[in-house]
């Protein structure tokens, strides 16, 4: 029984941190399109609407990763308390 608990924290640990990476990714690459609308777009066309719907799709990515990377460290606390605990 104590070792399924070890694996399944591992996983969940891992899993936080695939999590906190891919909500990373997003962000950039939003802020890339956002970047792409300010610098080419500009004159051009109301992009009032577009650079809003990234600001707030970067926020949202950027409380995902912190979230994720603060359920990791809890997980990864977890996971030590219980390996000492079992030795």
């Amino acid at each position: 029984m104590p070792d399924e608990t070890k694996y399944f924290l591992s996983v969940l640990c891992e899993l936080c941190g695939s999590s906190s990476n891919c909500a990373l990714t997003t962000a950039i690459f939003i802020l890339g399109a956002v970047a792409y609308l300010s610098i080419f777009i500009r004159g051009k066309d109301d992009i009032a609407g577009g650079v809003m719907m990234g600001v707030f799709i970067i926020l949202v990515s950027a409380i995902t990763a912190t979230a994720a990377a603060v359920f990791q460290r809890i997980l990864q606390n977890a996971e030590e308390i219980k390996s000492e605990r079992t030795t």
